[in-house]
């Protein structure tokens, strides 16, 4: 499928691409910009009807030196999940120790909050790059593929998009093979007892009790 995918953008001959999305099922995939990713994610995640399923596989947080659109996108979208109470957000984060207190961030902002789950998936502390892919899809319908080569941008492109339920479906499936391998901090708004630990360390590693901020606006 994945294959069958890029081939479809090599191809000229627009008989072959009309018959190999047919054959295929594809209705629209195209490359993406960091900042055109976040505004089209986000776009996407407000018309949701059901489930947006997120992966941050980077090792570091959300940063204060991270462009304007991608702060915007990160306070929008926490805006989105306490508005839109009837679409479930999931999102998985890698466990690193920068990223220990933007996910307690997290986890304060959305207990309480019955359409929010995060978890935390070990993956590897020497590389940037993770050995899992970063998927993110909607409503088994659009499926993103995120820092296919680097968490940076280089050259005018970083990530896949693809609308076609078929491919979604499958990288559903794969979203749910991460958050079995992922702890879980907050379950449907309530805290796990693995979420209730991480808070009690960051608390004690600040000494007074209060959540460490994290760089994310």
């Amino acid at each position: 499928m994945i294959g069958a995918i890029f081939a479809l953008e090599a191809v000229k001959s627009d008989d072959f691409r009309e018959n190999l999305k047919r054959l295929v099922g594809i209705i629209q995939v195209k490359k993406l910009s960091s900042e055109d990713f976040y505004r089209e994610f986000y776009h996407a995640a407000s018309k949701a009807k059901h489930v947006v399923n997120i992966s941050y596989l980077a090792p570091d947080p959300p940063g204060k030196h991270d462009h304007q659109y991608k702060k915007d996108y990160y306070k929008n979208l926490q805006t989105l999940i306490c508005r839109n109470s009837k679409v479930t957000f999931r999102r998985i984060i890698r466990r690193t120790d920068e990223n220990y207190a933007w996910a307690c961030e997290l986890l304060r902002e959305f207990e309480g909050r019955a359409n929010a789950s995060i978890a935390l998936i070990n993956e590897s502390d020497s590389t940037a790059n993770p050995a899992a892919l970063s998927v993110q899809v909607i409503d088994s319908r659009f499926a993103w593929f995120v820092a296919v080569k680097d968490h940076d941008q280089y050259g005018d492109w970083r990530d896949i998009f693809v609308e076609n339920e078929q491919l979604a479906e499958a990288m559903g499936i794969y979203y749910e093979r991460l958050w079995d391998r992922s702890d879980e901090l907050l379950r449907c708004g309530k805290l796990t007892a693995e979420g209730r630990r991480l808070l009690a360390e960051n608390a004690a590693s600040t000494g007074d009790g209060t959540m460490a901020s994290a760089d994310q606006p």
